[in-house]
């Protein structure tokens, strides 16, 4: 071909190419790059001129006769336009480093897995762009900077798999002598909380919230009486309370995390005395001396409907206190 034949079948074969997304790489996520937003553009004329310009080397020319001779694209690079480019892409793939998460609600466990911190070198991507761009060549691996989490992916992956879901995966027994408790695996969940501790992912239940679930109207209730304070001849009386024995809460729940990871999910636990949760002297303290209103309401006996309605109504607040700050409700 003589350099229009040349010039005419490049701009029909080689452009088009040219004018390609390209195919870049940060930190293993893919993205493309538009070469006519970049400045990056196929030279023709320089092109042809390599191809076809006078050569007197003897190897050149044989190449030339033989078909087998090659040159390598001239390329123009626009370095503000690209510099714009790369800004535009370091937008796109930094991030924050973002540690992994596990966290528990309805009974259930969620995991957020952990994303690397990337900080793209623009000015190195740059330079790679200009040295390494081809027409229809590879995808370019540009550089930047990882920030890895503390906890790996695949480490809280298989803590996940291995720990949580255990954990979660049916009742655990609590037992002290002939008494005994089961907790849900709502109750285990409402519990749980994970931290990563040491450098390593970690879970922990709330003592108190596992013992209140336990002691709901089971075994392990504590018989602990709390005082109340009623009404005698219109004045207000104390009635004392007692003392009883109540579930041990201090390190229920390494033991209850202990127990979930066992074949037989039952754990052992101790009874201790234990002081009601409203004691006699918290009830004087509170220095109640007299009703402060009263109300009633006139009814026919006969309509057993409503008079049921009022006992129950009744017993919902018969012997409420309401403390100073509190807000009473009946619902």
């Amino acid at each position: 071909m003589n350099s229009d034949e040349a010039r005419a079948e490049i701009e029909r074969v080689v452009s088009p190419l040219a004018q390609e997304p390209i195919e870049v790489k940060i930190n293993g996520k893919d993205y493309t790059v538009d070469p006519a937003k970049a400045g990056l553009s196929l030279n023709v004329d320089g092109t042809v001129k390599d191809l076809t310009s006078y050569v007197v080397n003897p190897v050149k020319l044989y190449e030339r006769l033989a078909g087998d001779y090659e040159v390598i694209p001239e390329l123009n690079v626009d370095q503000q336009k690209l510099s714009e480019q790369i800004e535009a892409l370091a937008k796109k793939a930094n991030a924050e480093v973002t540690e992994g998460k596990i966290e528990f609600a309805d009974g259930a466990a969620k995991l957020s897995k952990p994303v690397d911190g990337v900080v793209l070198d623009n000015e190195a991507a740059i330079e790679k762009f200009s040295e390494d761009w081809s027409i229809a060549g590879p995808p370019i691996e540009l550089p930047a900077e990882v920030v890895k989490p503390q906890i790996s992916s695949d480490t809280l992956q298989k803590f996940y798999d291995d720990q949580v879901k255990s954990l979660l995966k049916g009742d655990v027994e609590l037992v002290s002598g002939d008494k005994k408790a089961s907790l849900s695996p709502a109750s285990i969940a409402a519990a749980a909380s994970y931290a990563p501790k040491d450098g390593a992912p970690a879970l922990t239940l709330d003592d108190k919230k596992l013992y209140k679930a336990a002691t709901s109207n089971s075994d392990l209730s504590s018989t602990a009486k709390d005082a109340k304070i009623v009404l005698k001849g219109g004045k207000p009386s104390i009635q004392a309370s007692t003392k009883g024995i109540s579930l041990e809460t201090e390190g229920l729940g390494a033991k209850v995390l202990a127990a979930s990871a066992t074949e037989n999910r039952t754990a052992e636990v101790k009874m201790t005395e234990k002081e009601a949760d409203f004691t006699t002297a918290e009830a004087k303290k509170l220095g109640i001396k007299e009703p402060i209103v009263d109300f009633s309401t006139p009814y026919p006996a006969s309509d057993t409907v409503r008079t049921k309605n009022l006992k129950a109504g009744a017993a919902r607040v018969t012997g409420v206190v309401v403390k100073p700050g509190e807000r009473f409700s009946a619902a």
